[in-house]
Formats: structure tokens, sequence, C-alpha cells
């Protein structure tokens, strides 16, 4: 099922919290984990990361289980986003990480319908 476009901006205008200030990222920069952000093991090769937004740690699960770069602060996430020169809503990311979630809700209540 496909998110509407009013929908994808309620998700951003809820769960991204602003673009992470270039401060965070300058005192981020050597953290272990900020280093390592969106390395992938299997290639051997870190995301090519064009910008960084502060997150809700709910929007930062769906990322990270679609393989987009996430660290995790104490109260928030950090985004490596990894498009850039386009409104969020337009380049997919959101409606990838929430559409996973549909496909998978509608398995497990296809299989809860088969089992009664």
């Amino acid at each position: 099922m496909s998110l509407t476009i009013q929908e994808i901006e309620g998700i951003i205008r809820n769960e991204i919290l602003c673009l992470a200030p270039t401060e965070l990222i300058d005192a981020l920069y050597h953290e272990e984990a900020f280093l390592h952000m969106g390395y992938d093991a299997d290639t051997d090769e870190y995301a090519d990361i064009s910008e960084f937004y502060l997150i809700s740690n709910y929007l930062a699960q769906k990322l990270k289980a679609i393989g987009e770069p996430v660290m995790e602060l104490s109260t928030c996430s950090l985004w490596g986003r990894t498009t850039s020169g386009q409104a969020i809503y337009m380049d997919g990311t959101i409606q990838k990480a929430y559409g996973e979630e549909s496909e998978d809700e509608s398995e497990d209540e296809s299989e809860d319908e088969s089992e009664e």
C-alpha cells in the first residue's frame, strides 16, 4: 500500500526534528559510531551521506530496517541522508520505510485469517 503525499508530509513533520546543526556533526566527527555510520560489511563500502537530520527514534528504527545510515543518540537519532537536491517526500526513502511495515502487516493479517 502506497502512502499519499499528505501522509508522507505528516511523517516528515512529526518524525524529522531538524537538519542537524554543523556544530553537532563536528562534535560527533571523532565518535566511533559516527565514523562507521553507513558502513555495509557485505560490500565493505560506506554510504555516500549528503545531509544529516535529527529524527525520532521511531523513524530511526524504520530507516535502519531498510538499511539507511542511522546513529542513536540519547533522546533522538541522527539520520545520514544519502540523497540530496530534492524534498524528502520525493526521494522515496520514507515511502520505502513505511511501505516495508505495510507489507509485513498485510502478510501477518493474511496468516491470521487463514489460521481461523
